[in-house]
């Protein structure tokens, strides 16, 4: 197993309530997610249909991303698609509710883990 790596990803006040923005985890694309005050989510920024970038001009539901272009919508747990446009999930997720309230958010790998801290 390969050293713990820590990489700080942004802070809370630059993701939206009811929005998302891309940021690189680990070198790939990642959408960071905050459906709510208290919560975020990330999925891999790229829709599986057409390879579309998910944030930051996706639409956020309660618990799901929608693609701008066409309309293929994700599930932040999990990365399923829940409409017939796509059938592939958006590979990577993650959410946390820890850290939120510390106002800084970052990416923990140990080696292939995805955590927050």
């Amino acid at each position: 197993m390969g050293p713990l790596s820590i990489e700080k990803l942004t802070t809370i006040n630059e993701i939206p309530v009811g929005g998302a923005i891309a940021v690189e985890t680990g070198g790939t694309p990642s959408a960071l997610v905050r459906p709510n005050a208290s919560t975020v989510k990330a999925v891999h920024n790229c829709c599986s249909h057409q390879q579309y970038e998910l944030a930051p001009e996706g639409w956020v539901g309660d618990n799901s991303i929608e693609c701008a272009l066409h309309g293929s919508t994700f599930d932040l747990d999990d990365g399923e698609p829940s409409s017939l446009i796509s059938g592939r999930p958006a590979c990577m997720t993650f959410s946390s509710t820890r850290g939120v309230e510390k106002r800084t958010l970052y990416l923990c790998q140990w080696p292939t883990a995805v955590l927050t801290a």
